[in-house]
């Protein structure tokens, strides 16, 4: 099987959701989760392009990390990283999963708007304080980096 191949089915496990059907397939193709396509996407940055209803999405991403994917992960420059795209989706699960493993707040949210965490101040700010989605992220961002958003 080449890498596109192999990409292309870690695609189709992910879009079922089968989280421990893609560890097994990684386990057997590691290389794969380092591969980019012809759009230099990776299996991680490629998770967040699936349908906002899939289920096991932090387990989906935590089986990636802990296979080696980069957390940091652009496309390029202009594109988001996975962190952001997380918390544009407000997949609050999968937002830890990446701290966890790194998810660096102060990388580019977009060249003339500031970091993922300028982002993060500003969309806490839109959604209020009463918000759940408010308040979990704040707690998820104080702990993992020990500064408050203001």
């Amino acid at each position: 099987m080449t890498e596109e191949q192999a990409f292309e089915r870690a695609m189709e496990i992910m879009s079922v959701a089968d989280h421990h059907a893609l560890r097994m397939f990684l386990i057997q193709y590691p290389t794969v989760v380092r591969w980019r396509d012809a759009t230099n996407s990776t299996l991680l940055l490629n998770l967040f392009e699936l349908p906002d209803d899939i289920q096991n999405r932090a387990k989906l991403a935590r089986v990636l990390l802990v296979a080696g994917s980069q957390v940091n992960a652009q496309r390029n420059r202009q594109s988001p990283a996975p962190i952001l795209s997380a918390i544009r989706s407000e997949q609050l699960d999968v937002v830890q999963t990446l701290l966890e493993f790194g998810a660096n707040l102060r990388i580019q949210a977009h060249p003339s708007k500031g970091t993922v965490l300028d982002y993060a101040i500003e969309l806490c700010k839109e959604k209020g304080n009463d918000s759940f989605f408010t308040t979990k992220l704040k707690e998820l961002i104080y702990a993992y980096t020990g500064g408050k958003l203001s």
